[in-house]
């Protein structure tokens, strides 16, 4: 008897283009959607963001991130996948964001996030 593929999408609100085509590749069977597909300028760290008027500034914070995030959260100091996301819904925070606006992780620097975890 041959086996019928049952098929699965899998719809997501909100999606960077890589995350999407990381689900896709990894799992080739399901129909993958996201309902707002995030760019580049929501990311701190991409020049498509025009947070940073020069290359030299954009590194500087870049050292900064990663410092203060490494105390915050040392396994991804630029957030899930180092993607230096800039995105806060009003019931969370996704773990790709910068641990700066999230981590209430003890350091030995005083810490507040302003999008505090539970």
């Amino acid at each position: 008897m041959k086996r019928r593929r049952t098929p699965f999408s899998v719809f997501m609100m909100f999606a960077f283009p890589d995350a999407i085509d990381l689900v896709r590749k990894s799992y080739p069977e399901l129909h993958v959607v996201a309902a707002n597909v995030l760019g580049d300028e929501l990311r701190a760290l991409s020049s498509d963001a025009s947070i940073f008027e020069n290359e030299a500034d954009l590194r500087f914070a870049r050292d900064m991130l990663l410092q203060i995030g490494r105390e915050l959260y040392p396994d991804a100091p630029l957030g899930f996948g180092d993607m230096g996301s800039l995105v806060a819904f009003h019931n969370a925070v996704p773990n790709n964001t910068l641990p700066i606006f999230w981590s209430n992780r003890r350091s030995e620097r005083p810490w507040k996030p302003i999008f505090p975890r539970a």
